[in-house]
C-alpha cells in the first residue's frame, strides 16, 4: 500500500511542510494542526537540517531513500517462518513508527505485566538525575588541547538488553541505616561527599541526593581512591529516604527488547548509514519514558490545581513547560504514556554507571578529558582493540582535533591558521 505523507519543521506558532505529490512550501497555524482534516502520515525533519525550504526538501529526498532501504530486508515474524517488509511510511509519525514497531516484536502479555507509574513514583524519579555522564576534567578547561575523540555505537539501545527493570510499584518507605553491600533495588535519598577532586571527572550529582542502588553500591566499592563518604538522609525535608521495589519483580531487558533489537540490526548490518533505523533504536527510551502532555492556555491556570515540575509541593498537576502563551503540563497520577517509564531512572544511572566502570577496567582515566554521554576526549589515542573488548567506543572525528572545550557541553575547534573556533559543522568547511 502507498501511503500520502508529508515532511515538516516547526516555530512556536507553524508548522512548514511539503508532501509527496510535490515541493511545494505549505504552512499551517499549529493551533489548528490537530483537526481532524489536517491528519497525515507526518514526518519531523531531523534536527542535523537546517529550518529552510531547501533542507526540507533534502530531508524528504533523504527520507524516502532510507524507507525504500527498509523495505529490502526481510524480517521474521517471531519464531515463525514467515517473513514481511516494513514499510516506515504506514506510521502516522515517528513516535508511532519506535513504538509501534517495538511492540509488533513483543507478546502483548508482556506489556501488561508493567503497572503504571505511580504519582509517588513520578515525583521521585524526577528528583533523580535523569540524563547522561557529563564531565569535563578542568585541568583542561579553556585549554586548547589535542583531543582524541570515541564514542559507543547504540549506547542505550545495548543497555536496554542488560537493564534490570521493575515491573510494579515500588514502597516508599523511611529507614535508619544502611548496608551499602547488599542494598534492595530502588532509590536512595544519600549525601555523597569526596575529597579527591579527579571524582568529578567520572560522576555527575543528583541536586536532590537520590541515587540508584546500583550507583551507590559500586561508590561504595571505590570510595577508597576518591575519598568517598556516604551518608543516609533521616531528615523530614522528604517523608521517604528510600523507594523500595520487590526483587521477584524485576524484569530483565533482554526478554522485552532482544527480538526487536536483533531485526533492527539485521537492517542495519545492511544499511549502517540509514537514519530510519537509527532513529528506532536510539529513539526507543526516550519515547517508553515520554510524559502523556497536555496543553493549557495561561488564563486557565487558576483553574487547576497546579505547580512547576521542579517544585517539591504536590498538585494535581505539574507544568513542564510554558510555550508562549501556553502550559505544557502532566497529571502527576498519570505522567506518562507507558508503564515501561519505570525504567527512566534506572537507565540513566545504568548509562553513567557503565561509563565510569569501563573507564576504570581499562585504566585509562588519567587520560580523560571529557565524557559526554556515549562519547569520550583523550589527550593520547587509546587503541581500544588490543583490549580484546566485546564492545568499546570507535574513534569519532567531531571530537577529535584541537579543541578549546569551554565547558562539559561545549568545546570547539580551533583553526591553527587564523586562530578562530569553530563548531565540528563549519570547521569541516571552514577556509582561511
Amino acid at each position: 500500500m502507498d501511503y500520502k505523507a508529508i515532511y515538516y519543521y516547526s516555530t512556536n506558532s507553524q508548522i512548514f511542510y511539503i508532501d509527496d505529490e510535490n515541493d511545494e512550501l505549505k504552512i499551517i497555524d499549529k493551533l489548528k494542526s490537530n483537526w481532524a482534516e489536517n491528519k497525515y502520515h507526518s514526518f519531523r525533519m531531523f534536527e542535523d537540517y537546517e529550518n529552510t525550504h531547501l533542507d526540507l526538501i533534502r530531508f524528504k529526498n533523504d527520507f524516502n531513500k532510507w524507507v525504500d532501504e527498509i523495505k529490502t530486508v526481510k524480517i521474521q515474524v517471531g519464531r515463525k517462518k514467515k517473513y514481511y517488509y516494513l514499510n516506515y511510511k504506514k506510521y502516522f509519525n515517528h513516535n508511532d513508527a519506535v513504538y509501534y514497531y517495538f511492540t509488533s516484536k513483543l507478546c502483548k502479555d508482556k506489556l501488561e505485566l508493567f503497572d503504571s507509574v505511580s504519582e509517588e513514583e513520578f515525583y521521585i524519579f524526577d528528583r533523580c538525575l535523569n540524563s547522561g555522564l557529563i564531565c569535563l576534567n578542568l585541568d583542561y578547561k579553556k585549554k586548547p588541547t589535542q583531543c582524541y575523540g570515541y564514542d559507543f555505537s547504540r549506547y542505550y539501545t545495548n543497555l536496554l538488553l542488560s537493564l534490570k527493570i521493575p515491573m510494579s510499584r515500588g514502597k516508599k518507605t523511611k529507614i535508619n541505616n544502611l548496608d551499602f553491600d547488599n542494598l534492595d533495588f530502588g532509590i536512595y535519598r544519600v549525601k555523597i561527599e569526596y575529597t579527591n577532586k579527579d571524582f568529578t571527572n567520572i560522576f555527575n550529582f543528583s541536586k536532590e541526593n537520590h541515587y540508584t542502588s546500583s550507583t551507590l553500591y559500586y561508590l561504595n566499592k571505590i570510595k577508597e581512591k576518591y575519598g568517598l563518604k556516604l551518608t543516609l538522609l533521616t531528615d523530614d525535608d522528604f517523608d521517604y529516604n528510600a523507594l523500595i521495589y520487590d526483587k521477584k519483580d524485576l524484569l530483565l531487558g533482554k526478554t522485552l527488547f532482544n527480538d526487536w533489537f536483533k531485526s533492527l540490526e539485521k537492517i542495519r548490518e545492511q544499511y549502517p548509514k540509514n537514519r530510519l533505523v537509527k532513529h528506532m533504536m536510539s529513539s526507543l527510551w526516550g519515547t517508553l519514558c515520554s510524559y502523556k502532555k497536555e496543553y493549557i492556555f495561561e488564563d486557565d491556570v487558576e483553574n487547576y490545581d497546579i505547580s512547576f515540575l521542579d517544585d517539591d509541593e504536590k498538585s494535581e498537576y505539574k507544568i513542564l513547560k510554558h510555550i508562549d502563551n501556553r502550559y505544557k503540563i502532566v497529571k502527576s497520577s498519570n505522567a506518562y504514556n507507558y508503564g515501561l517509564a519505570r525504567l527512566k531512572p534506572f537507565l540513566t544511572a545504568f548509562g553513567r554507571l557503565k561509563i565510569m566502570k569501563f573507564i576504570h577496567s581499562c585504566d585509562i582515566e588519567k587520560h580523560l578529558i571529557r565524557i559526554h554521554t556515549d562519547g569520550l576526549v583523550f589527550n593520547k589515542p587509546i587503541d581500544f582493540e588490543k583490549l580484546n573488548l566485546d564492545y568499546y567506543p570507535k574513534p569519532e572525528d567531531k571530537t577529535t582535533g584541537i579543541i578549546n572545550y569551554h565547558n562539559a557541553l561545549y568545546g570547539f575547534h580551533l583553526c591553527q591558521k587564523c586562530n578562530k573556533e569553530f563548531r565540528f559543522k563549519d570547521f569541516k568547511c571552514h577556509q582561511c
